[in-house]
């Protein structure tokens, strides 16, 4: 009955907090689909802020979806209901 209560679990549900780990190609294709579903957004990427494409910094902005550059802290990642990991990130990545 456990087994059955976690599959059913749906994560992406509208004002539920995710966040995209990774803004490549994958993550920010995820982060548009998020919003999309009503849920709030943050996002964390390893690229320091300076090197992200300045109109992806202007819609997260617009949006008003968080966005942490240059690292990954564990307080992002303990704050929130769901996380997305971009395809790109390596699952050994530290937080």
């Amino acid at each position: 009955m456990e087994t059955e209560a976690i599959i059913n679990h749906d994560p992406f549900i509208p004002g539920r907090h995710a966040l995209v780990m990774g803004l490549g190609k994958s993550g920010w294709a995820a982060v548009q689909f998020l919003h999309q579903l009503g849920m709030k957004v943050s996002v964390s990427d390893i690229t320091p802020a300076e090197r992200l494409d300045p109109e992806m910094k202007l819609w997260l902005n617009q949006k008003e979806i968080f966005l942490e550059a240059g690292r990954h802290s564990e307080d992002l990642f303990t704050r929130v209901d769901c996380i997305v990991v971009s395809p790109g990130v390596p699952l050994d990545t530290a937080v």
